[in-house]
């Protein structure tokens, strides 16, 4: 399983420690550990210092703790696997969003990455229930979006 590959979408809770590449442990860990603003030099000396399992184990603390906080996470997930269950999750999240939630959801390039899965799954040339399904999400999740206060 390739960190790069569309079928890995899955969070480090469901992916098998051995399954789970020394690079996907190290690109979440230094993304949380961004989320939580610890300078990029800091990010270095922690990604060189600490094991595979305390890294892990802050990811997964994280997820618990702060993953609302955290639209990077989410994204993340979405750019890797647009799946149903991803974009119920976003849209829980957005449902439920505070002023942070918001601009880290649009400096992560948010609407980007919803229009491209609109664009992706209406580009195919045969389409199914599911597409159709995601598309729906989508839009959903544009339109919790509008109904932000400004």
């Amino acid at each position: 399983m390739s960190f790069f590959s569309r079928k890995s979408g899955s969070t480090l809770k469901e992916e098998k420690d051995e399954n789970l590449e020394d690079v996907r442990v190290d690109y979440l860990f230094s993304s949380v550990m961004r989320d939580v603003f610890v300078p990029e030099e800091s990010i270095d000396l922690l990604i060189k210092t600490k094991t595979r399992k305390q890294k892990q184990d802050m990811i997964t603390q994280f997820q618990k703790v702060g993953g609302s906080a955290n639209p990077n996470l989410i994204l993340t997930k979405i750019r890797d696997n647009d799946s149903s269950k991803n974009l119920e999750k976003l849209l829980s999240e957005l449902k439920k969003m505070t002023r942070t939630y918001a601009n880290g959801f649009f400096s992560y390039g948010g609407i980007n990455t919803l229009l491209e899965v609109i664009n992706r799954r209406c580009k195919k040339k045969t389409k199914d229930l599911e597409d159709m399904n995601i598309v729906i999400e989508c839009l959903h999740c544009i339109q919790e979006l509008f109904r932000y206060p400004v």
